[in-house]
């Protein structure tokens, strides 16, 4: 059962690795209290996510998985970030709605839910902020988890949904059991949660299941767009992403694609569409090269600017709260 005291071992993702966080760091690589590393207004999510005015994109230090090929691999494996209270987390949040944000994009908190869940409720009620909230996450999360996110009224969710091999999900994520935990978080999710938008057309309930197909393993592809059609078509949105970029993670060793999807493969998934009758979601447009990649240890702006505007980033020294 997941637990709130932050004395006791750890047991807040289903890794359950029981580090006791205050001294040590547990496998997601950060102590308990919250750290951040980013707040922008991002433009390059899904068009019902980021709309006219941007989502706001925070971006949390560490992860549960270690997936070989993360483009966050700065914040998600090195841990950059800074240390924040929930009262200022709670702060953040009003500052980015203020900014005009449609949404808070929590992206990558699972290592913080307590503390996050404890932010969300200070900003209901101390702010009394109206935007969405959603749980952008790599899928690895406890059906405890996404109860509780509801509960406090998370209503929109972005699952990634990597693998369906236990094998694969092993060596690119250290996470066996990804498979198995992950299709069972988004069936929770999935539980009275249909899509709905607002008048401009911006999601405000609902789940987008986002998917990174892998250059010369479509395989892998094609048993995700299955479980889809069979589990998720009809309740949720697909994203399927082509954004596949390598990456060079210092010390990791273990072996990955290294280079992007081809125009023959992009085919290739168009025909899995057709094939599979899945004809709605949405589908990224080919990436070739690798000048969208954020560097989280930029001071001033992480993203390209046509991509992200920043409102806070860890290693400026000047606040947005003074």
């Amino acid at each position: 059962m997941q637990t709130d005291s932050h004395a006791e071992p750890c047991n807040i993702c289903p890794r359950g690795c029981h580090t006791n966080r205050i001294d040590e760091r547990g496998f997601c690589g950060v102590h308990r209290s919250i750290r951040l590393a980013n707040i922008s207004l991002h433009f390059g999510e899904e068009p019902v996510i980021s709309g006219t005015q941007g989502s706001a994109t925070f971006f949390f230090s560490g992860c549960t998985l270690r997936c070989a090929f993360c483009q966050n691999w700065q914040i998600s494996h090195h841990s950059q970030g800074r240390d924040i209270s929930c009262e200022t987390l709670a702060e953040l949040f009003f500052i980015a709605e203020q900014r005009g944000a449609h949404n808070i994009n929590l992206v990558s908190a699972t290592q913080f839910t307590p503390d996050i869940i404890k932010a969300i409720t200070i900003a209901r009620e101390r702010y009394t902020l109206t935007i969405p909230f959603m749980w952008n996450s790599g899928g690895y999360d406890s059906i405890q988890t996404i109860d509780q996110l509801k509960a406090v009224g998370v209503s929109i969710f972005l699952p990634d949904l990597k693998f369906l091999n236990s094998q694969d999900s092993a060596y690119f994520c250290l996470a066996k059991d990804y498979p198995t935990i992950a299709t069972q978080a988004i069936l929770r999710m999935l539980e009275d949660n249909p899509p709905s938008y607002n008048t401009s057309g911006l999601l405000q309930h609902g789940v987008i299941i986002r998917h990174l197909v892998m250059p010369g393993r479509l395989d892998i592809t094609f048993k995700v767009l299955q479980w889809f059609k069979t589990y998720a078509q009809g309740k949720a949105i697909l994203s399927l992403m082509t954004q596949y970029t390598p990456v060079n993670i210092p010390n990791e060793q273990r072996v990955i694609p290294q280079r992007h999807i081809t125009a023959q493969e992009d085919a290739e998934l168009l025909k899995m569409l057709e094939k599979l009758q899945i004809d709605d979601g949405f589908y990224q447009d080919l990436i070739i090269d690798n000048k969208w990649l954020p560097d989280f240890s930029h001071q001033t702006a992480p993203f390209h600017n046509k991509l992200a505007q920043t409102i806070w980033q860890w290693n400026n020294i000047v606040s947005i709260l003074n």
